[in-house]
């Protein structure tokens, strides 16, 4: 779909939920879901993994993201043992954690040596549940 016509059929989409309509939505495009719905149910192979109100999902998936700036190398951040992932992406270091109670450590351990950075902990997007749910040999 088209840029405008998306615009024009989120308004609708809106529109309807104001007046109290229920909607069923479809879509691969996570980005979407999580703009346009209260609720969320994820299918692998035919079968539920996840379904639940959208907020309550993000807030209870017990992966985390921080956004830092750090004087510390990709290779020593991974080597932290919350840390599951970490990227750069547009400057910044982009580190997955397996919970978001692993945040302090990692932010202390960033500031050992006196720089203190940007750093902001994000809950996950649906997209990146969705990837990590269906990813999941027994989701």
């Amino acid at each position: 779909m088209d840029p405008v016509n998306a615009e024009i059929l989120k308004a609708l989409i809106f529109d309807m939920k104001k007046q109290g309509s229920t909607i069923i939505f479809s879509s691969h495009r996570m980005e979407n879901v999580e703009e346009l719905c209260d609720a969320v149910l994820m299918l692998k192979n035919g079968k539920t993994v996840l379904y639940g109100a959208t907020e309550e999902i993000k807030n209870s998936f017990p992966r985390a993201k921080i956004k830092l700036e750090s004087t510390h190398s990709l290779e020593e951040l991974s080597a932290l043992q919350a840390v599951v992932s970490a990227e750069k992406s547009k400057g910044y270091t982009i580190l997955t954690l397996n919970s978001q109670n692993d945040a302090p450590a990692v932010f202390d351990y960033v500031i050992k040596d006196g720089f203190i950075p940007t750093f902001t902990l994000e809950a996950p997007t649906l997209e990146e549940i969705f990837r990590w749910k269906v990813g999941e040999k027994d989701g």
